[in-house]
């Protein structure tokens, strides 16, 4: 019996997706918030890493096996930008041509995934990936400062709203 009841559960999980661009800055507010949103809110998180060499902390803390349940880390593919920047590159225009070229794939990986992301929640230098996911997942939600993320009736009302 417990296992129909939650079974019913999980099938009705709101799903959002969280696509941020590369820094501890960017993901670890909207992570921390994906966590809560999945053990005491009931929904389904699918969190995309777009793959680089990041800090120790930041490919620990995405690569933790304590996940909770319900709670999904899709890697997109790593990108070789290196014909692209060099040691004298700014950082900021190697993050941007790092995410540019990783969104590229972004429509392919969703496709593939067999629950997709009812919303996806991304950050400013991400914004290419409206384009990108635009017939996969239509309620795709811009936020701009993870310091203050969406609040959970809108995520709620954004789900519920594809249902």
């Amino acid at each position: 019996m417990e296992n129909k009841v939650e079974a019913q559960f999980t099938s009705k999980r709101s799903h959002v997706g969280f696509l941020l661009s590369l820094g501890l800055g960017h993901v670890t507010p909207f992570f921390e918030l994906a966590k809560i949103l999945v053990t005491n809110h009931g929904f389904h998180v699918t969190f995309f890493n777009i793959t680089t060499e990041v800090s120790s902390a930041q490919n620990n803390l995405l690569h933790s096996p304590n996940f909770p349940l319900h709670f999904d880390i899709v890697n997109l593919p790593t990108i070789d930008i290196s014909n692209l920047v060099n040691s004298e590159t700014p950082g900021i225009i190697h993050l941007c041509i790092n995410t540019n070229k990783s969104l590229k794939c972004l429509n392919k990986v969703l496709n593939q995934l067999p629950n997709k992301p009812q919303t996806l929640i991304i950050d400013i230098f991400c914004m290419q990936a409206f384009e990108a996911c635009k017939d996969v997942v239509p309620n795709a939600t811009f936020w701009f400062s993870p310091f203050s993320p969406p609040p959970l009736d809108f995520l709620h009302s954004s789900c519920s709203f594809l249902n």
